[in-house]
């Protein structure tokens, strides 16, 4: 597999899991920790935001338990460049290290926003097969001023112009036909004269049992 598509994939991957996590995982301050506290992970960025420059990212793991194999990812949406080791890469990057009880370890990562207006979000991850904390952030990016938005404070979204509808499509909405209410049913007329019984004739008289007749004088 090719490495743009691998880190695509590891790029929903983590999309999905902040998904699962973002609203159950504690979170406080500038740092976000697994459902049982144990693991936290926190960023912070390094202002100004500089514009079409790099920026820098300081990214905070701490542990209440020993962990080894402990896997952090960082990464970006939309993509931003991330300076992993002495290359930029687009769809994030990731690192492993091995942490003790209590004792924090503090990294320094670099982050190149494409040069234009627009909200983006910068995501960090602490993750092993049992836990997984994560953290992130938004920064509003202008020329005339970038703006971070961290955890837990309101982010000013500005809705665009709504798209314009080219003739062609347009009359392509026109043709399709709208759907028809349905015909209302009709109750059945309600008899309100008396039916009537069918006249039936009459059963013929047994022998022996029809009416005595007089005889003449």
């Amino acid at each position: 597999m090719r490495k743009g598509a691998y880190m695509k994939n590891l790029l929903i991957y983590l999309l999905f899991l902040t998904s699962l996590t973002a609203c159950a995982g504690a979170s406080s301050g500038h740092e976000g920790c697994s459902l049982d506290g144990n693991l936290c992970i926190g960023m912070q960025i390094e202002e100004p935001i500089l514009f079409g420059d790099s920026n820098i990212v300081a990214i905070t793991v701490s542990s209440k338990i020993n962990i080894n194999n402990l896997v952090i990812y960082l990464y970006s949406f939309p993509n931003a460049q991330i300076k992993n080791g002495n290359e930029w890469v687009e769809y994030g990057t990731s690192w492993q290290i091995d942490i003790e009880a209590n004792q924090s370890q503090k990294f320094t990562k670099y982050f190149l926003l494409p040069e234009k207006d627009g909200f983006y979000d910068i995501i960090s991850s602490a993750n092993t097969p049992q836990l997984n904390a994560i953290y992130s952030l938004v920064i509003h990016q202008q020329l005339s001023g970038s703006v971070v938005h961290y955890a837990n404070t309101p982010i000013p979204y500005t809705q665009g112009p709504l798209p314009t509808i080219g003739p062609e499509l347009l009359e392509t909405l026109q043709a399709v036909p709208t759907p028809t209410h349905r015909s209302t049913i009709t109750p059945a007329p309600t008899k309100t004269s008396a039916p009537t019984s069918v006249a039936y004739p009459e059963p013929p008289t047994p022998p022996g049992e029809g009416p005595i007749v007089e005889p003449y004088p």
